[in-house]
Parts: structure tokens; sequence; C-alpha cells
């Protein structure tokens, strides 16, 4: 079996269409993909050059992404510090420094 081609070249249609004939009979919802060869069709879609306005959407969305990344790491640096002093206080009183 062989990996990343459609299943209906694989597996013969009930009247033995081929995959091209499918598509031409309009046809080719018929035709299921395999997982790898969706991966496939993705990574070739992704050698597509991308358009301006799919670049901007794509700055934008990373920008946001990155700002609540910054938001966060800040909010998880105040309980670093919150810990860190709750730790020297039971230090202190347990060995009394």
């Amino acid at each position: 079996m062989e990996f990343g081609t459609p299943i209906a070249i694989r597996e013969a249609d009930a009247d033995g269409a081929s995959l091209g004939e499918l598509k031409a009979a309009g046809r080719h919802s018929e035709v299921r993909q395999s997982p790898s060869g969706a991966l496939m069709q993705l990574l070739r879609r992704l050698l597509v050059p991308a358009s301006e306005s799919h670049l901007t959407v794509a700055l934008a969305l990373c920008v946001m992404v990155m700002s609540l990344l910054l938001c966060g790491m800040i909010w998880q640096s105040g309980v670093i510090d919150y810990q860190r002093e709750l730790i020297h206080l039971l230090w202190q009183s347990q060995y009394g420094g």
C-alpha cells in the first residue's frame, strides 16, 4: 500500500471509475484522501506565496499572541516573587535566621 495517494486510486470504484473519471464526472466528493495525502496537500499549499493581506492578518495574530505571552510572563514573575518571599519567611520562622 502506497502512502500519500488518494484511497480512490488504491481501491476500485464500484463501477470501475478512475480518479480522473470521478473528478470529470463531478463525483470528486467520493474521492477520500488518506491522512498522509491530506498532509502532503497542506504542505504543497504552504509553498504558494501568501498575499499581502494574508501576511497582515498573520502578523497581527502573532502580535496579539506575543502580547498575551508577555502578560502571562509578567504575571508569572509576580507569582514567583511572592513564592520566594513566602519561602524566605517560612525558612526564617523554621530555622530562625
